[in-house]
């Protein structure tokens, strides 16, 4: 018989519960999103209702005992996922090993523990401290969980509108949060690895891709990966725990780890969602205790390219033809009639609401699959993706290619 799937998400991974829903594994796949605040807002509820596959609920404690598999495809979710997995049944998500993402000054621990390398960095507290102590070009992250309050910047000592932005923005907050600032690191060659990990183990195969930032994604599937970045895939799989089990991605630039992602990657997420075959199989074998399947990807590169829109807090929708469904994502999504619409985010609006992905058997049929399915799409005016994207992602493959990366 098969089992029931709860997935319990933040609001961006709805493409996820209908990856799952549409896998035939499970004989239903709920989907819930929190929408409770002071004043909630419509666009909250909206997340996840009207496609057939998934069931949207709004109500988590009447429904748990309804599900016997959970899912958690997003961070802050690891004392929920302890106590399902303890009152309950199966679990899939990062559990407590999420802190290697969320808590930014543990991964530079990390990287210290392992004598991995490190950037050269600072922790400051407040953005008054940042903007007297940094050097110019220097990289500053929030060295906490609050995600939405900035993006990754750089100092620019000649221009101070991000100091004063981010002061107006915090409040009296601005200096009581603490900043890590990195030194850059000249080296612009930037890979990564793309995986699944299960019982905090990772899976093999995986992929091996390189980023154009909040525009596209090429990766190729692999069996094995550079020396460097074995190394740090060795280091994070001694430290994960057996309760792990989700994807997890990285970013490594001039050997350094500059970035861990604990959650599902965008990208390339949506990329993996179309090309791993039996996606639905994993995560159920990881929650009920069973084999866990080898990834079974359906071509050897992948290409993602981000559909961006140009006033972010407002509603968009998309008309999706049914032989493109398989291949066009959007974040927060929810469906009216035959429109595929994506909600506006309650925080500091991303400009990243969709992708679409191209697969093939090399990089470059992925590439003219990923522009095919967007000219076949034909994006409303309110919504683009770059047409310097693929250029800017060969010119990477062409870095790669020198540096022995890339066959």
């Amino acid at each position: 018989m098969r089992p029931k799937l709860l997935v319990i998400d933040n609001g961006l991974y709805v493409e996820f519960a209908r990856t799952l829903a549409r896998s035939g594994r499970f004989s239903q796949v709920g989907y819930f999103a929190p929408f409770a605040a002071d004043f909630p807002a419509a666009r909250d509820l909206a997340v996840g209702a009207g496609f057939p596959e998934i069931k949207r609920e709004y109500t988590l404690f009447e429904v748990l005992e309804e599900y016997e598999l959970f899912a958690f495809p997003d961070l802050y979710w690891a004392d929920m996922q302890d106590w399902v997995r303890k009152n309950i049944g199966g679990v899939w998500g990062s559990g407590r090993d999420e802190y290697l993402e969320v808590d930014r000054e543990a991964l530079l621990r990390f990287l210290q523990k392992h004598k991995l390398r490190q950037p050269h960095y600072n922790i400051y507290k407040g953005i008054d401290k940042v903007a007297e102590w940094a050097d110019d070009g220097d990289i500053v992250k929030v060295n906490s969980a609050f995600r939405g309050d900035t993006e990754t910047f750089r100092v620019n000592l000649t221009n101070l509108a991000w100091q004063h932005e981010l002061a107006l923005r915090l409040g009296p907050l601005a200096n009581l949060i603490e900043f890590i600032v990195e030194a850059p690191i000249r080296d612009a060659h930037e890979p990564g690895f793309d995986a699944i990990v299960a019982n905090g183990a990772f899976l093999w195969p995986m992929l091996l891709g390189y980023e154009e930032k909040d525009k596209g994604y090429i990766g190729r599937v692999v069996e094995e990966l550079p020396e460097t970045l074995d190394d740090i895939r060795k280091a994070i799989e001694s430290t994960l725990s057996p309760t792990y089990s989700n994807f997890l991605s990285t970013e490594v630039r001039g050997k350094v780890l500059i970035d861990i992602t604990t959650r599902v990657p965008q990208p390339p997420g949506d990329a993996e969602f179309a090309a791993i075959l039996n996606l639905g199989e994993i995560v159920r074998a990881v929650a009920t205790g069973g084999k866990v399947p080898e990834p079974d990807f359906s071509h050897a590169f992948v290409c993602q390219l981000v559909i961006i829109a140009d006033d972010p807090k407002r509603f968009h929708g998309l008309f999706v033809p049914h032989e493109l469904k398989p291949f066009v994502f959007m974040n927060r999504a929810f469906q009216v009639g035959d429109i595929v619409w994506t909600a506006p985010q309650k925080a500091e609006a991303l400009l990243e609401v969709g992708a679409v992905v191209g697969l093939g058997n090399s990089e470059d049929e992925a590439f003219s699959e990923a522009q095919r399915i967007a000219k076949e799409l034909s994006l409303p005016d309110d919504l683009r993706i770059s047409d310097t994207t693929v250029d800017a992602l060969k010119k990477k493959l062409d870095k790669a290619a020198a540096k022995g990366f890339w066959a």
